[in-house]
């Protein structure tokens, strides 16, 4: 329920900001998440919790999809995207196996929370530092170098192209 509202901010928002910076947001949100459920020891520390991971927990399911297409592309995308399930699929099983067995050893979740919240900083950090895709346009944060861009290669007015 708390991700309801994510899903559709992060959905509209695709729209007007590059996805890959949307989808670095919402995993270094869900890392904050993730810290705030360790530290959490009263009910008011869950409901943080609550809202910073449930907020962004629905945004990686069209954002990834929509980052896959814009780096590989059509022709390679069922492929990757079955690769990417795998690894995925491996981590849902194994996560939760692993989780229970260091519960067993140490009686505590903390060390596998901070795991959770060093992969999901370092997911972020790698989506905010990877180069925007080779042939995707300019989003409109990025305008008037749309405009000179194309005006600089093709020696015309503004074109179609520039539009996107």
């Amino acid at each position: 329920l708390a991700s309801l509202p994510g899903r559709y901010i992060f959905n509209v928002l695709s729209d007007r900001v590059l996805p890959q910076r949307l989808l670095g947001v919402s995993q270094a949100v869900q890392a904050l998440g993730v810290v705030l459920l360790a530290a959490a020891d009263s009910l008011e520390g869950f409901v943080l919790y609550v809202v910073a991971y449930g907020s962004t927990f629905g945004a990686p399911g069209g954002l990834i999809a929509s980052v896959r297409a814009q780096h590989f592309g059509r022709r390679h995308f069922g492929a990757i995207a079955a690769l990417q399930g795998y690894a995925a699929l491996a981590a849902a099983a194994l996560g939760p196996l692993l989780a229970g067995w260091l519960y067993d050893r140490t009686a505590s979740y903390r060390f596998i929370f901070a795991v959770a919240a060093i992969l999901y900083a370092l997911s972020a950090a790698a989506m905010l530092a990877t180069p925007r895709p080779k042939g995707l346009m300019p989003r409109e944060e990025d305008s008037a170098s749309c405009d000179s861009e194309c005006m600089r290669k093709s020696r015309l007015t503004r074109t179609a192209k520039c539009d996107m």
